[in-house]
């Protein structure tokens, strides 16, 4: 039994040193080294009314494929969106660069600016093109 506790723990360390970048300096970092290369644009997120009174970003993901979003700015945050899933976040509001990378398929990541306004929903959603 004992054995069995000491691979798990093993296991847990190993996943831990393999896990992606998360302080807000190393998702900024990250989000340059994107800049740099050819992107596709990201278009402006129409924001609507949110009476919850909260700013909200949902990230759609209708595709095929997981998705490794960046969002640097006020709230600064890097998450992977599975294949046909979606994600809802609660962000401060104001200026932000927002950088989206396909895991397993050979696109150019997206890259674009965006001005979140207080108290309103925005919608993001990533369609993979195929080249």
């Amino acid at each position: 039994m004992r054995g069995c506790r000491l691979l798990v723990a093993a296991a847990i360390a190993a996943a831990a040193a393999q896990a992606p970048s998360t302080s807000p300096a190393e998702i900024r970092q990250e989000l340059e080294q994107i800049k740099k290369s050819r992107t596709l644009a990201i278009p402006q997120a129409p924001g609507t009314d949110n009476a919850g009174g909260a700013t909200l970003l949902r990230v759609d993901n209708p595709s095929p494929f997981r998705l490794v979003v960046l969002i640097v700015g006020p709230t600064t945050e890097r998450i992977e969106i599975e294949a046909d899933r979606m994600q809802t976040l609660t962000i401060e509001p104001g200026d932000y660069e927002i950088a989206v990378r396909v895991v397993g398929r050979d696109v150019p990541p997206f890259y674009g600016r965006q001005k979140f306004e207080p108290n309103r929903i925005f919608r993001q959603k990533f369609i993979v093109p195929t080249i």
